[in-house]
Formats: C-alpha cells, sequence, structure tokens
C-alpha cells in the first residue's frame, strides 16, 4: 500500500467519524439517552481526532521528507502520536464535562502523554 492510498483511506475514515459525530452532536440528547450519547459522543470524538492528527502528522512528515519513497515508512509513528494526542483531547473534554479539569490536571496528561512517547521512543527495535 502506498502513502498516497493510505492517507486517502484514512481521510475517509475521519470524515466518516466526523460527520456520525456531527449527527450524534445534533441528533441526540444528552438527558434523554443518558450514558450511551455520552459513550458515543466520547468515542466518535476521539476516532475523529486520532484521524486528524495522524493525518496533520503524516502530511508534515512526508513533506519534510527527503525521500521521495511512496512506501509506507513513518505511518505507524504518526498514527501512535495522533492517538495519543486525541485521548489527551478527550480526557481533558472529559474532566472539564465532569467539572475535575484544573490546569495542574492538564500538566498530568500531557506528562503521561510524554512518557508514554518516551516509552515507545526507547523501545529496542
Amino acid at each position: 500500500m502506498t502513502r498516497q492510498t493510505y492517507m486517502k483511506s484514512a481521510g475517509l475514515c475521519t470524515v466518516t467519524f466526523a460527520v456520525l459525530w456531527i449527527l450524534v452532536i445534533s441528533l441526540t440528547n444528552p438527558s434523554d439517552l443518558g450514558m450511551f450519547s455520552f459513550a458515543l459522543f466520547y468515542a466518535l470524538f476521539f476516532l475523529m481526532m486520532t484521524g486528524i492528527c495522524s493525518l496533520t502528522l503524516m502530511f508534515f512528515t512526508a513533506r519534510s521528507s527527503k525521500a521521495k519513497s511512496q512506501e509506507i515508512t513513518s505511518e505507524h509513528i504518526s498514527l501512535r502520536q495522533g492517538a495519543l494526542v486525541a485521548a489527551l483531547l478527550t480526557s481533558v473534554l472529559l474532566f472539564q464535562q465532569l467539572n475535575i479539569f484544573a490546569w495542574w490536571v492538564g500538566l498530568l496528561l500531557l506528562g503521561a502523554v510524554f512518557l508514554v512517547e518516551l516509552f515507545f521512543l526507547s523501545r529496542p527495535r
């Protein structure tokens, strides 16, 4: 699979998740559905943000890369980093809804994401 095919399919999935997320926002009433609508909202938000962040990272990686090879080389790293950023954003949004978010909680979450990324970068290949 080439990089262009991978990015097109990831973009299609991201657009699909974004449309579903907007439908959840516009068609559900949180007081009627309860926990199911919140779980669907946060799951679709996480998947949409994973796609947006990983596609952005893949785009900048491909643009800054001097090698013009079309084979997938570092897309798994971009996907992992996009998922970590999406988990950070989703947890910040969830903590804000639960009224437990403060600036130091955000710093702790950022530190946790940073440590997870350092763990993956330090593993032997």
